[in-house]
């Protein structure tokens, strides 16, 4: 085959008489679109102009649009949440949860290196933010009863968590900082049961307004005190745990913190 090369003649210095350019016409190009091959996109990670969102494409994933999260941890928690909310710890997996975070399958182990590590996490975040709650309520209400139904409201709120926490055939339960925040909530607890004024051991002295649960309550109280500090968080629990099955007597007609009150003010008989 033989190709010919035609030079085109290269133009002259100075400026288009006016009738070249009234004669000059385009010429009209015959190749037609450019190939599919030709068109490139843009290279993994390349910057694009400012307001246009970069596709990126994640191997053996879906095509995301380019961004930085910001706390995978935290939307993983938050995924895992939602998860067991609607299908149950059971059903639960990593590749699950990467999807809903839109990230790619094996970004997770990151964070947590397997189920069980998540879970632990999960968990160590339920146990603080009912800490926190248990020792808010206590402050402002200054009642046993309250603090009672304070657990309950927690347990509706966060109905995944509350599953997880008290599984611990699920996570590492050993994990030190799972043990410190079960320990924080469990201090509120127990300093209840003695220097709240509706409390079943209050004594004669009892401080008003309460002041903060010293840290270790719950392993230095007498036996007496942990014994009816177990029957009442049994029963706080057990009502939770009852109206999330649905096994609560009306628990479709009845409010289950007007519920609650009725029942757990029975607690102040208690020891007594």
């Amino acid at each position: 085959m033989v190709v010919t090369v035609v030079r085109s003649r290269e133009p002259t210095a100075g400026p288009v008489p006016p009738e070249a350019g009234r004669r000059a016409r385009p010429r009209e190009s015959t190749a037609g679109p450019a190939p599919e091959s030709r068109i490139r996109e843009p290279a993994l990670g390349a910057v694009a102009p400012a307001g246009i969102l970069t596709p990126t494409r994640y191997p053996g994933s879906m095509t995301r649009s380019s961004y930085h999260h910001g706390d995978l941890r935290r939307a993983l928690l938050k995924a895992a949440a939602e998860a067991i909310t609607e299908s149950g710890v059971t059903a639960l997996s990593m590749r699950d949860l990467a999807r809903r975070a839109g990230v790619s399958h094996a970004a997770p182990g990151h964070h947590f290196a397997d189920r069980a590590g998540l879970l632990t996490a999960l968990a160590t975040d339920g146990f603080e933010q009912l800490a926190k709650a248990l020792a808010t309520s206590r402050l402002a209400s200054g009642s046993l009863l309250e603090l009672g139904v304070t657990y309950l409201r927690f347990a509706l709120a966060n109905r995944a968590q509350f599953e997880v926490m008290f599984r611990t055939d699920l996570y590492h339960a050993d994990d030190p900082d799972l043990l410190a925040a079960r320990r924080r909530a469990a201090d509120a607890l127990y300093a209840g049961m003695t220097d709240l004024p509706d409390a079943p051991l209050a004594g004669s002295r009892v401080e008003v307004p309460a002041r903060p649960a010293k840290e270790g309550t719950s392993e230095l109280v007498p036996d007496e005190v942990r014994e009816v500090g177990l029957a009442a968080w049994s029963m706080v629990h057990g009502f939770a745990t009852l109206w999330l099955s649905g096994a609560f007597p009306d628990s479709t007609h009845e409010d289950p913190v007007v519920a609650a009150r009725v029942i757990l003010g029975r607690v102040r008989q208690m020891g007594r």
